[in-house]
């Protein structure tokens, strides 16, 4: 386990379960997850929860809706 908290903080703790294994640590990835909680770890975020898709232009005029005409 000194080997994966050594990868986990190499990665800027940015590594899970998921990549921890990928890389090679043969352990089991609930018994990873297990243990990462035990510690109070937990793997951040790489990207924003939600994506901003749309930026609204307080300008802009609402189209009229044709279809009630």
């Amino acid at each position: 386990m000194l080997q994966v908290s050594t990868a986990f903080s190499r990665h800027a703790q940015r590594y899970g379960t998921r990549r921890l294994r990928a890389e090679g640590h043969a352990v089991e990835r609930y018994a990873l997850r297990s243990w990462l909680r035990r510690c109070g770890w937990r793997a951040l975020s790489t990207r924003s929860q939600r994506p901003r898709t749309t930026v609204a232009d307080p300008a802009a005029v609402v189209a009229e809706n044709l279809l009630l005409g």
